[in-house]
């Protein structure tokens, strides 16, 4: 859609406005509200274990080779970024027990 250059920008503004759709807010289970918790919990218990071993940095926690390696890349500006999976006791954190059934 085109506005012309008469066209009153309330107009236009009012146009924009009434073809939003209206934002619909969702329900949070239980469940998943306690799936969530849990999974923080053992998250931040990580992260704490591992400050406590001197770990501020992913990089901190690679052997030898691959942390002098990393933190040249660092120095250099660029952007390290590796998937990490929390676990609990070893074993991955069974979300499918916390997930919305429909």
């Amino acid at each position: 859609m085109k506005v012309k250059s008469g066209t009153p920008l309330w107009l236009s503004l009012l146009l924009v406005i009434g073809m939003a759709a209206p934002a619909r807010t969702a329900e949070l289970s239980q469940a998943a509200a306690d799936g969530f918790n849990r999974y923080a919990q053992v998250t931040e218990q990580h992260m704490d274990d591992q400050i406590r071993q001197g770990h501020f940095l992913w990089a901190d926690t690679l052997p030898e080779p691959e942390r002098a390696a990393a933190y040249e890349q660092l120095r250099r500006g660029k952007i390290l970024v590796e998937k990490q999976e929390e676990k609990e006791n070893g074993r991955q954190i069974d979300s499918s027990q916390y997930q919305e059934r429909k």
